[in-house]
């Protein structure tokens, strides 16, 4: 089954990229509404029959809840094969992308369609801003469709088609296409709207946090081309999103910062899922009050001088390190970290907040409790509130659980991060020295976001074919475009000739006996519990990481530990 997506989507994109002649700026587009997610134009010349004996449409079937080979139906009653303009995609009520197809009409083809699909005692046309709906039942399937102008809508979602009739109409706002060069062989990107394509794709409780993530863009075109050899299977995806002069979400903020240099693909751990590397400057002090506030951020709320000496102490470069599971955890976790601009001077601070009781610390690593330097290391996306920090090299991390931040500091003396590793080399030699952002998705990426997405998600889909995603943006200098490219990459599987093993250090203390497993978190890895001889009990995930550690006081640990399900959970 994935071997036959990755055809049906090279298919797709090689289809997409002939003829790549500029057409001009027909009225078709004034049919897209500002709801469209996609649009496809279809190479020059393009007609519906050929697109449907394309090897590409079961993966436009993959994406969408439309039974699209009835659409061959409507062409062959035509008697000719109807000339497609572009095919629209917009998330419908379902959790897949819904199509509309814009094909130039021809005479006499509602009559015909009438003739040969009405029924009997069934409402087979309605009207619509003064625009007559057909709805033809094919199939047990049901179809609409409708003419403005010299254009046919044809789709199974009435919605959908109402939705274009307002668009063209000028009722309801349509996608703002200006400042495109329409090109045929490409693919339109409605950047405003892709939120709700995403959350569309994700599970209810996320859709919040998703609103206006795109804020800041207009609509975008995206060209295709075919740079690597049939076995690596790579495709690129370059464009230009165009940038509005009014605000931005701060998700678009970090990818369109000035490009810059990316160093901290040095700390990343080569175990990490997926991780992005970004740019903006430390999160200014908030005027407006904070829904919870904590001794932390009353400190730092109260002293502007404290707020920007810490604030001085970091870097714009930071970094979202996702990883799909941590042995312990039913679901991955991902941390923050930031490039530092004066480690001992950041050290210094968390001394002193520690000194006043505003925060904890655990060893060589701080807790913290505060919503204000959550955003500080990791600008406005990120949500902690409780957290551990550690500062490591010239970098701090911040992850909610001291065991992760800990793997960060283990990984990077052990050379197990990203810029030793081969596959992440050859990226790079294809991508720009200074960038705005680099977001990297290996094989594990599907695991870390399944808990996130909706039921019957199409993710897969889209991702499965290939081995690692890569993507880039770029500031231009007129500050007004954001340049971007996707890479794909399939690559051979390997067999090391060693085994990777973790070390956890015990301070010099032995154990008291055999470690035992155990599962303490309630995932599908058992964790691994043993105890020293100096009282310390221990509990690590499959991955090394610490998750729990206690204390037999005065008590001498004999033997191994007993783990029991006391709970019966």
């Amino acid at each position: 089954m994935v071997y036959l997506k990755k055809l049906s989507f090279l298919a797709l994109v090689t289809l997409l990229a002939c003829s790549c002649t500029n057409t001009t700026q027909s009225n078709w587009t004034q049919a897209i509404s500002d709801e469209t997610s996609f649009v496809i134009i279809p190479s020059k010349d393009a007609v519906i029959d050929s697109v449907l004996q394309s090897r590409y449409l079961p993966f436009l079937e993959d994406v969408s809840g439309s039974a699209i080979p009835l659409i061959s139906k409507i062409d062959s009653a035509a008697g000719q094969s109807l000339s497609l303009k572009s095919i629209l995609l917009y998330p419908a009520t379902g959790q897949k992308l819904q199509p509309i197809w814009v094909a130039e009409a021809v005479n006499d083809l509602r009559e015909r369609l009438k003739n040969k699909y009405a029924q009997k005692f069934t409402q087979n046309e309605y009207y619509f801003h003064d625009t007559p709906i057909l709805k033809l039942q094919i199939e047990s399937r049901w179809i609409f469709i409708a003419q403005i102008s010299n254009l046919l809508l044809i789709s199974e979602s009435s919605l959908g088609i109402e939705k274009s009739i307002r668009a063209y109409r000028g009722t309801a706002p349509a996608a703002d296409l200006s400042r495109l060069d329409m090109q045929a062989g490409s693919i339109i990107i409605n950047t405003p709207s892709l939120d709700k394509w995403a959350a569309q794709l994700a599970r209810v409780t996320y859709a919040p946090a998703l609103q206006d993530a795109f804020e800041g863009t207009t609509p975008a075109l995206l060209t295709f081309t075919d740079s690597g050899s049939d076995e690596e299977n790579q495709l690129k995806f370059t464009g230009t999103i165009p940038l509005t002069d009014g605000p931005e979400s701060p998700l678009i903020s970090a990818l369109s910062y000035e490009a810059k240099p990316i160093t901290l693909d040095a700390y990343i751990s080569s175990k990490a899922a997926a991780f992005g590397i970004m740019h903006a400057a430390p999160a200014a002090k908030p005027t407006e009050s904070l829904p919870d506030t904590t001794a932390a951020d009353a400190f730092l709320l109260n002293n502007t001088e404290d707020y920007d000496e810490f604030a001085n102490t970091l870097e714009p470069e930071f970094g979202l390190v996702m990883y799909a599971e941590s042995g312990f955890l039913t679901t991955g976790e991902h941390l923050f970290i930031r490039k530092l601009k004066d480690a001992e001077k950041l050290r210094a601070i968390l001394e002193e907040l520690s000194n006043r009781g505003s925060i904890e610390k655990v060893e060589e690593v701080y807790f913290v409790q505060s919503y204000l330097i959550s955003r500080l290391i990791g600008s406005p996306l990120s949500n902690f509130k409780d957290f551990y920090l550690k500062i490591i090299g010239d970098a701090v991390v911040a992850s909610k659980r001291k065991g992760l931040a800990e793997t960060v500091a283990s990984d990077r003396s052990r050379r197990r991060v990203m810029i030793y590793e081969q596959t992440y080399k050859e990226i790079r030699k294809n991508v720009p020295e200074q960038l705005s952002s680099l977001f990297i998705a290996g094989p594990e990426f599907n695991s870390f976001l399944s808990p996130f997405l909706a039921v019957d998600s199409y993710v897969d889909a889209l991702t499965s074919p290939f081995s690692y995603l890569a993507l880039t943006t770029k500031k231009d200098e007129s500050q007004q475009r954001l340049a971007f490219t996707l890479s794909t990459y399939k690559t051979k599987k390997e067999n090391k000739p060693y085994r990777e093993n973790w070390l956890f250090p015990t301070n010099g203390a032995e154990l008291s006996g055999e470690p035992v497993f155990g599962n303490v978190g309630g995932s599908y890895i058992n964790e691994v519990v043993f105890a020293t001889k100096t009282g310390s009990v221990y509990v690590l995930a499959a991955d090394g990481t610490l998750i729990q550690e206690y204390s037999t006081g005065r008590d001498v640990p004999m033997g191994s530990p007993i783990v029991y399900d006391w709970y019966v959970n």
